[in-house]
């Protein structure tokens, strides 16, 4: 992959954050970086508050503009009281599922953000992801009206439930504030689900949080998931996601069964999604993996070769809707499988032309 100046500097903030490794940089450097794209990349990726904790920590940040200085400080101290709204509403939520008998668990934001880093306010989310199971949404749906939050499109949630597995609410009081329903997830829609797996949820870990106990997944479903959203939702444009991946690595990396989780992943057919995640996990932010993932990172596919990974992962804007459902469909590991999006794709967008 190419990297100009800013995503060089990028990355090497990154490894120092997350592996200490020493953080070269010269005045020169400095002076040569365009902080007004470096910070529009950042920003997009969702690393601007590691950017500004490392400069900080570093005693940095007088080697850069002014201006830009301002800007980073105050995107730091805005995402830092956001996250204490949702870690309140966090505990609201959480106590109101339990006391409605509602199974739920808290992927991806705020588990992420306490479990794996250091300190926990550098990882800013914008919700609540909350999975549940498909047959509690209706209770689900109604626990969160009585907590003032709607549904951010109502006359779509026909089709958001046949095909998307998931459905948005915003907080009446501030559309700021969201909190989004799962019961699985579209990445693997054709195929066998995922979330929706027994095992997944005979296996739920939890986490103290002032008082609570919050239900998080295991990692050896962790992971993967992680790679999948990373894959999927983001197509590979996310290097906040790929920083959780590499954290979740480190934590985990003696208490998951890796060979369980590649034959997982095989059993799937999110092979291509998961191994080509954590390829540019350990190219890019040189995460360690254990030799079961070494031996399967060797392995190089044609359709890997497809992928131009410097504009997926180094890219400030979002691709057009139409390149993201191509990479989606490359990933797809199998004809079947192929088939049945393509099929589910004519059906959504006839659904949507009707409604």
């Amino acid at each position: 992959m190419s990297f100009s100046e800013e995503n060089e500097f990028v990355i090497r903030i990154l490894r120092h954050f997350l592996r200490q490794k020493p953080l070269i940089a010269s005045d020169e450097l400095f002076s040569a970086i365009n902080w007004d794209k470096l910070i529009a990349f950042a920003a997009h990726q969702n690393i601007l508050t590691i950017i500004y904790y490392v400069l900080s920590k570093e005693q940095l940040l007088g080697k850069i503009p002014s201006e830009k200085r301002n800007e980073l400080e105050k995107d730091f101290i805005g995402k830092a009281a956001f996250t204490l709204q949702y870690e309140s509403l966090l505990r609201e939520i959480s106590t109101s599922f339990y006391q409605e008998g509602i199974p739920f668990v808290i992927i991806k934001g705020p588990t992420i953000a306490l479990e794996l880093y250091k300190p926990s306010d550098v990882r800013p989310y914008g919700d609540l992801d909350l999975l549940i199971k498909s047959q509690d949404y209706v209770k689900a749906k109604e626990l969160l009206s009585k907590h003032e939050f709607r549904m951010a499109h109502p006359e779509t949630e026909s089709h958001r439930r046949t095909y998307w597995n998931s459905v948005d609410f915003y907080l009446a009081s501030n559309q700021k504030i969201a909190i989004d329903l799962h019961w699985d997830t579209l990445m693997t829609s054709w195929g066998r689900n995922f979330f929706t797996d027994q095992e997944i949820w005979k296996h739920i870990r939890y986490l103290e949080f002032y008082g609570t106990r919050l239900p998080v997944l295991n990692p050896i479903v962790l992971i993967p998931h992680l790679c999948l959203h990373l894959a999927f939702h983001h197509q590979f444009g996310k290097l906040q996601t790929l920083c959780d991946l590499d954290l979740a690595v480190q934590k985990f990396n003696s208490d998951v069964d890796w060979e369980k989780m590649l034959e997982m992943s095989y059993e799937m057919k999110i092979w291509r999604a998961m191994i080509f995640s954590l390829r540019l996990s350990e190219n890019l932010l040189g995460t360690e993996f254990p030799s079961a993932i070494k031996r399967a990172l060797k392995r190089k596919t044609l359709t890997e070769k497809l992928f131009p990974f410097s504009y997926l992962v180094f890219r400030s804007t979002e691709i057009p809707a139409m390149a993201g459902r191509v990479i989606r469909f490359l990933l797809i590991d199998d004809i079947p499988g192929k088939m049945k999006s393509l099929v589910s794709f004519y059906k959504r967008h006839n659904s949507l032309r009707s409604a």
